[in-house]
């Protein structure tokens, strides 16, 4: 049995089969492979990850207009896609296709500070998405409550003491923002 979630596959959340993901994600052949992610527009971004961000969403429950805007965030707008290879949102460890070391700014004990970490790589785009989803969905069960109400989703990422999505104070304002001033809110199943 697989024991990883993706696009056109079975979901498995903590061994269980969930939901099978139905989606068309963008065909890159057609609209522009993920090296060429640092030369979209913001628009062009946002329209080539949604069909990821909603079958993340169809399979999970998590926002899609969330997903969205935390790999706006982790990427720069896809500028920084390049150095992690397809991870879209910041996530630390070794995945699928190994890990890359790169320097990071984390916020720590009020201030920011600047480290070498390593980061997840991923094969494709697809294997980053469901990747994500399974974190949320099994380390942040205080935020699926809230997977109606996507602003409330975004806060409950990191007012815990642990686990947090991210280290950065204002993390939640800046989901929010992006996903008022894009609506990103139209995505959402």
């Amino acid at each position: 049995m697989p024991d990883k979630i993706g696009i056109g596959n079975i979901l498995w959340v903590k061994g269980a089969i969930v939901k099978t993901i139905k989606a068309k994600p963008v065909d890159y052949a057609e609209k522009a492979a993920p090296k060429d992610f640092s030369k979209m527009s913001s628009q062009e971004f946002i329209r080539a990850i949604a069909p990821y961000a909603q079958a993340s969403q169809e399979a999970t429950g998590v926002p899609a207009s969330v997903t969205i805007a935390q790999a706006i965030l982790e990427t720069g707008w896809g500028k920084y896609a390049h150095r992690i290879p397809n991870n879209f949102f910041g996530m630390k460890g070794t995945g699928p296709a190994g890990s890359v070391v790169v320097t990071t700014r984390e916020y720590e004990e009020g201030r920011f500070v600047v480290k070498k970490q390593r980061f997840r790589k991923y094969h494709n785009i697809e294997e980053s998405f469901a990747d994500h989803a399974r974190l949320i969905v099994n380390r942040f069960p205080h935020a699926m409550k809230h997977r109606d109400n996507p602003d409330r989703f975004a806060e409950a990422l990191i007012e815990k003491k642990e686990p947090k999505y991210a280290t950065g104070p204002d993390y939640a304002k800046s989901l929010k923002r992006l996903m008022k001033q894009y609506d990103l809110y139209k995505y959402d199943r």
